[in-house]
């Protein structure tokens, strides 16, 4: 339990400036689980397993823009947002990881190959809740394999975001969007996003010492 927590949020209604405030209480609570598994001396299995119950418990007066994705306050800019979750707050996230390590023929090295699965359920992504932000699951699969040495060297290729997932890391209101207009005296109420990372590849050195 949180309480009396700060809450700092570019001001939604002008897009410039930060507003700092007492945000009243929230609630998490969950667990986390994460298992290893050698079922033969070559193969190791890794997953995790976490989930998340978030929830404002008293925060009557949170910076919103009035969009309409949660029950307008009293005042113009904010919001009742007790009952709600807050923003990064995936119900379930999940990762699998299994790897094959094994002897490469009488060279002293070793040779592997993994890939591994992650999962992250939807989310909101700007703390003012604004409905745009609210990104939904995400699933990613990467592939590596190479040489390592005892001596602590390891040379690997890589492979991330297999699937060529297109999903947003942040999100966030236009900055200045009071200045920027959409049409008349209106504001343009922009929003912005910022892109991860494609299908990537790419080769890797590492050295231990």
């Amino acid at each position: 339990k949180l309480k009396d927590f700060q809450d700092s949020v570019l001001n939604p209604l002008t897009g410039s400036g930060f507003i700092v405030s007492n945000a009243g209480d929230r609630r998490v609570r969950g667990f986390e689980a994460d298992a290893t598994l050698r079922p033969i001396q070559p193969l190791t299995l890794k997953a995790t397993l976490s989930y998340m119950d978030a929830e404002f418990t008293d925060y009557s007066a949170g910076q919103c823009n009035n969009l309409g994705s949660v029950p307008v306050g009293a005042r113009p800019g904010t919001c009742n947002f007790t009952g709600l979750t807050p923003s990064q707050s995936p119900e379930w996230t999940y990762s699998l990881v299994a790897q094959w390590e094994a002897p490469l023929w009488d060279t002293g090295l070793d040779w592997f190959v993994n890939g591994d699965l992650s999962y992250t359920d939807s989310k909101f992504q700007e703390s003012t809740l604004d409905p745009r932000s609210l990104h939904p699951s995400v699933t990613l699969l990467g592939l590596r394999a190479g040489v390592s040495s005892p001596k602590g060297w390891r040379i690997s290729a890589y492979g991330k975001n297999l699937t060529d997932e297109a999903y947003f890391v942040q999100h966030t209101l236009q900055p200045l969007n009071a200045f920027i207009s959409g049409g008349g005296t209106a504001q343009a109420q922009g929003f912005v996003g910022w892109y991860a990372p494609p299908r990537t590849w790419g080769v890797e050195a590492s050295v231990t010492f």
